[in-house]
């Protein structure tokens, strides 16, 4: 019909319209960059012209091809210089990106989460794609000032638009340090469950937990207050022998212990085979306590449990099978 006619005559017009626009900027396009690779590290107004140029062209290119939105981004990363006194506008999309993505690089983290914030809601088809990247450098650079909230923020936005991304681990991995700091610097309800809830995850989907013993004294420590035994012993005992975490560890599971033993004793029950073996192994690790080297004893872990290592022991030896007075009189 007529209208399909004019309909298919104007696609055709607009394709070939850009195909001249093309074809006249690209030339423009690889001379400049020509010139801007032999101008590097100079400096000066010259080559700063030729970088304001070259973005002009490649924002109109990028149009047309993606490859040449990825040479926009590499030029402003590259060149960030000449390029931070830009409006964002006049940047589009892709230049603040790589501008943030500079401040990143460089370790100037106050200003690089401002940047990345400032994509969040962009609509460029460019960042949308690497949107995912965005929330996870905008919770990285957070958490490199101390800034939990916003890191949690851009790793919450991460795992509810991105469930699949490949940065998710990574994500969580950083959402432990980010909830760790969030609840030391405001020790409340809704952090502490933030905290609890990111620990959790972070034993199950960090790829490489570096600091798993903090998660699972945490999270013991959490079942412990619970009065959930069993589940406090689980977390107690997966935390490694010469992790910071083991001895206070060690001394919550021989708290259970003990107490255990204090209920056999109140039932009658205390010259059981069972009985016997479960006193001889808690005497054993509190021999493997006493004998810690000095240097051992006087970290601060260590210091901190001491004296309650101390009255557990007397508490034990007032179990014993036979005559432990002597042995608790020692010990108090």
């Amino acid at each position: 019909t007529g209208i399909e006619v004019k309909t298919l005559s104007d696609v055709l017009g607009n394709e070939l319209k850009w195909l001249r626009e093309r074809a006249a900027l690209e030339p423009r396009a690889k001379a400049l960059l020509e010139k801007i690779d032999k101008e590097a590290d100079k400096g000066g107004e010259g080559e700063r012209t030729m970088c304001h140029e070259a973005l002009g062209v490649m924002i109109r290119l990028s149009r047309y091809d993606a490859a040449y939105a990825t040479k926009l981004y590499r030029l402003v990363e590259e060149n960030a210089l000449f390029f931070s006194d830009l409006s964002k506008e006049n940047l589009r999309a892709l230049g603040p990106l790589a501008l943030a993505t500079d401040r990143l690089k460089k370790g100037e983290y106050a200003e690089a989460p401002k940047r990345y914030r400032h994509l969040w809601t962009s609509s460029g088809v460019y960042i949308r794609n690497r949107m995912d990247d965005v929330f996870f450098r905008s919770g990285y650079a957070s958490c490199q000032i101390g800034r939990w909230k916003e890191a949690l923020a851009a790793f919450d936005q991460l795992y509810a638009q991105f469930p699949r991304s490949g940065l998710v681990g990574k994500a969580v991995c950083l959402e432990y340090v980010a909830a760790a700091g969030n609840y030391k610097q405001a020790s409340n309800r809704t952090n502490y469950a933030r905290y609890l809830k990111s620990s959790k995850k972070y034993l199950k989907k960090c790829p490489n937990p570096r600091d798993k013993d903090g998660a699972h004294f945490f999270l013991g420590k959490d079942y412990e207050k619970q009065k959930k035994g069993q589940e406090a012993r689980k977390e107690f005992s997966a935390i490694e022998e010469g992790s910071p975490q083991y001895w206070p560890a060690r001394y919550y599971i021989l708290k259970s212990d003990v107490e255990d033993l204090e209920r056999r004793k109140e039932s009658g029950m205390i010259g059981g085979a069972d009985t016997r073996r479960r006193y001889g192994a808690a005497v054993s690790q509190f021999d493997r306590f006493q004998r810690l080297p000095k240097a051992e004893k006087g970290k601060p872990e260590i210091t901190q449990i001491l004296p309650h290592m101390t009255i557990l022991q007397a508490r034990l030896f007032g179990c014993a099978p036979g005559d432990g007075c002597t042995e608790l009189l020692q010990a108090l």
